[in-house]
């Protein structure tokens, strides 16, 4: 069950990475916002995206996906309105939801003293609680 535990809180953790990567403050993330799109990383903001898309959308998507811009601006900002229309960001963040919540249920259902779940709890509160 600890490595439920860990599967778990580990696949929200990229989720939220790269979710920040394309919506958080760099201030506060401590990266570039939008490297995964820069680098065309098929992240799963990406995939749902793709999934999600109209076939406008998809082929937006993939064109955006196809190019390597010498200013990237437009190419982030673009690429993050085809993520929050056709629902990806917001799938996104439900599957981080999920993924979490799946992380500390495990986390209730182990049976070890609460003192150690108290700390395993708080390093996946402190994990999950960067903040966008």
């Amino acid at each position: 069950m600890i490595y439920d535990f860990g599967l778990h809180l580990g696949i929200a953790f990229q989720l939220q990475d790269d979710y920040l990567d394309a919506y958080g403050n760099p201030e506060t993330f401590g990266k570039q916002v939008g490297g995964d799109i820069i680098e065309n990383k098929k992240t799963y903001l990406y995939l749902k995206a793709i999934e999600y898309a109209s076939s406008n959308q998809k082929e937006q998507l993939m064109h955006l996906y196809s190019i390597k811009p010498q200013d990237n601006f437009e190419k982030i900002e673009s690429v993050k309105e085809l993520f929050v229309a056709t629902g990806a960001a917001d799938a996104t963040q439900k599957a981080i939801q999920e993924y979490t919540l799946k992380a500390f249920d495990t986390l209730d259902r182990l049976e070890i003293q609460n003192d150690k779940k108290s700390i395993l709890r708080a390093f996946g509160e402190n994990l999950m609680g960067r903040k966008v």
